[in-house]
C-alpha cells in the first residue's frame, strides 16, 4: 500500500535534513504542481540566512510551482549577507530562473540587482527575458543558431572540458516556445525523426547542433504533454548505449507525461534492455507516482536476478512509499556483501521508513551502519573527496558540497565562454557582466561516463551528477 501524499508533506517539516530531502524529492522528481510544496520546503529558511546543508532542499524548487510569497522568499534570501556562499547563491537564482513567465518579467530587475545574485548565471536570466518576447518563429531561429554555434564552440574545447548538458538553456528555449501554446507537434516530430549518424565528427560529437535541437524539442514534448510523441523517446532511450546523448530529456519528459502507456512501454523492454535503458526506466518508473508504475516495479523486479536491477526496482518502490517495498529492500541489504549499491538503498531504506513509521526487526542495526557507526565496510565513512583526483580517509557533506560547487563551477564557465565569443543578438552578454567562480583547490571535471569523483565506484551519471 502507498501512504499519502499528505504524510509525504509532513515529513518535509522532519527536524532531519535528510528526511527533508528525501520527502521533497518525492514532488520534485513527479513535477509536481502542488503550490503548498515550495511553501513547506521555504519555511525552513530563517531571516538569517541558510545553512549549508539546506542548498539541497532549495535545489528541489526548480521544478515546481512557486507563488508570488515564495518569489519574494527567496529574493529576500539573495540579500542576506550570510548566504554569500556560490552553491546557496546558485540553489537560489536556479529555482528563480525557472518561475513563471509573468513573474519572471515583473520581479526581473530586483532579481538581478539583489545583493548576492549569482553573477555566472545573468547570461541565462538575460536570454530568458529576451526569448519571453520573441515570435515563434524567432524563438525557433535563435534556437537553430544556438544549437550551431554552440555545437562548434564544444568541438573547439578538449575533451575534459566539454559539457555535454545544457545549464537550463533548453528549459529557457522549451518555456518561450511552449507558454503561448503554439502548435509544433509536427516540428517536433520531423526534428526528432532526424539520424544523428551521418552527423558524427571523428570525436563522436554531432557536428551541426541537432543533438541539442532534439534535447529541446523533446522538453517541449514534456512540457506539452505529447503522448504522440511516447513511442519515440522511448525508442530513442532504448537506442542509447555509452553515448553521450542526454538521455535526461527523454526521461523528464516521460515522466511528465505519466500514462499508463509509457509504464507498459517500459515494462515490455525492460528485461531484455541495456543496462543503460534499464537504469533510465528505474527513473521513469519511480517518478510516475501511480498505482500501476509502482505494482510494475514489484512485478518486474520479482523477474530478474540480477542484483544491480533488484536494488534500483527496490529502491523505485520505496520512493513510490509503497510499505510493502520494506521488506523487499531489507533483504537486498541484509542477504547481500555490504557495496556502496546497498548503502544508497539502506540509506533510501532508513529514511522511507521513517516517514512511513514503518520498521522492521533490524532497523536500529541498519540505521548505525547509514550513520557511520557500524564496524562493517561501505558504512559511508570509507572516501574523502581530494581535490589532486584521489580519495582518501572519511567523507563528509562539506567536501561533497564542494564537490558540486566545482562541477557547476566548470559548467558555468563553459557556457560563459561561449556566450563571450558568441554573443546573442539583441543584448548579449558582456564579459564585463560575467565574473569567474573562484573555486579553492584544483578544479575537476567528471565525464558522465567516467567513474563519479565521490568514490562510490558508479559512473558520475549513475551516482552525483544528478545532484550537482
Amino acid at each position: 500500500m502507498r501512504i499519502s501524499e499528505s504524510t509525504i508533506k509532513a515529513a518535509i517539516s522532519h527536524p532531519d535534513i535528510s528526511i527533508q530531502v528525501c520527502a521533497a524529492n518525492y514532488f520534485k522528481n513527479s513535477f509536481s504542481t502542488d503550490p503548498e510544496i515550495a511553501t513547506l520546503i521555504l519555511k525552513h529558511l530563517s531571516d538569517d540566512g541558510m545553512e549549508l546543508s539546506q542548498s539541497s532542499l532549495i535545489f528541489n524548487l526548480a521544478n515546481l510551482h512557486l507563488t508570488e510569497e515564495n518569489i519574494e522568499t527567496l529574493i529576500k534570501q539573495l540579500n542576506i549577507e550570510s548566504n554569500d556562499v556560490n552553491h546557496l547563491r546558485a540553489a537560489l537564482c536556479i529555482a528563480l530562473i525557472r518561475t513563471d513567465g509573468n513573474q519572471f518579467l515583473d520581479r526581473y530587475q530586483e532579481i538581478i540587482d539583489s545583493r548576492y545574485f549569482f553573477q555566472p548565471m545573468l547570461h541565462i536570466f538575460k536570454l530568458r527575458k529576451e526569448l519571453l518576447a520573441y515570435d515563434e518563429s524567432r524563438c525557433w531561429r535563435e534556437l537553430e543558431d544556438y544549437c550551431m554555434k554552440r555545437t562548434a564552440y564544444l568541438i573547439s574545447l578538449p575533451n575534459e572540458y566539454r559539457y555535454y548538458g545544457e545549464f537550463d538553456i533548453a528549459w529557457c528555449f522549451a518555456d518561450a516556445i511552449v507558454r503561448l501554446g503554439w502548435n509544433c507537434e509536427e516540428r517536433i516530430l520531423s526534428i526528432l525523426s532526424q539520424d544523428l549518424v551521418d552527423n558524427k565528427t571523428e570525436n563522436g560529437m554531432d557536428a551541426t547542433g541537432l543533438e541539442f535541437l532534439q534535447d529541446v524539442a523533446v522538453h517541449i514534448a514534456g512540457l506539452l504533454k505529447m503522448e504522440s510523441m511516447v513511442p519515440v523517446m522511448v525508442s530513442r532511450i532504448y537506442g542509447t548505449e555509452e553515448s553521450e546523448h542526454w538521455e535526461r530529456s527523454e526521461v523528464d519528459s516521460l515522466i511528465r507525461i505519466g500514462t499508463p502507456e509509457i509504464v507498459d512501454l517500459i515494462a515490455s523492454n525492460y528485461l531484455l534492455s541495456n543496462e543503460e535503458f534499464q537504469y533510465h526506466s528505474k527513473d521513469i518508473l519511480e517518478n510516475i507516482k501511480t498505482d500501476h508504475a509502482c505494482n510494475t516495479c514489484r512485478q518486474l523486479l520479482a523477474m530478474t536476478d540480477n542484483l544491480d536491477r533488484r536494488y534500483d526496482l527496490a529502491e523505485a518502490m520505496l520512493n513510490h512509499f509503497e510499505t510493502d517495498a520494506i521488506e523487499f529492500g531489507r533483504e537486498l541489504v541484509l542477504g547481500n556483501e555490504e557495496d556502496m549499491s546497498s548503502e544508497f538503498l539502506r540509506e533510501n531504506l532508513i529514511q522511507c521508513c521513517t516517514i512511513m513509521d514503518q520498521f522492521f526487526p533490524e532497523f536500529d542495526e541498519v540505521l548505525s551502519l547509514v550513520n557511520g557507526d557500524g564496524d562493517g565496510d561501505g558504512d559511508g565513512d570509507d572516501y574523502e573527496i581530494s581535490f589532486d583526483g584521489g580519495f582518501d580517509g572519511g567523507f563528509n557533506e562539506e567536501e561533497m558540497m564542494k564537490m558540486f560547487q566545482q562541477q557547476l563551477a566548470y559548467e558555468l564557465q563553459s557556457q560563459n565562454d561561449y556566450f563571450s565569443s558568441q554573443p546573442m543578438t539583441d543584448g548579449g552578454v558582456s564579459t564585463a557582466d560575467q565574473r569567474q567562480i573562484p573555486i579553492a583547490g584544483k578544479t575537476f571535471k567528471a565525464g558522465r561516463n567516467d567513474s563519479c569523483p565521490c568514490g562510490s565506484g558508479k559512473k558520475f551519471k549513475k551516482c552525483c551528477m544528478n545532484h550537482c
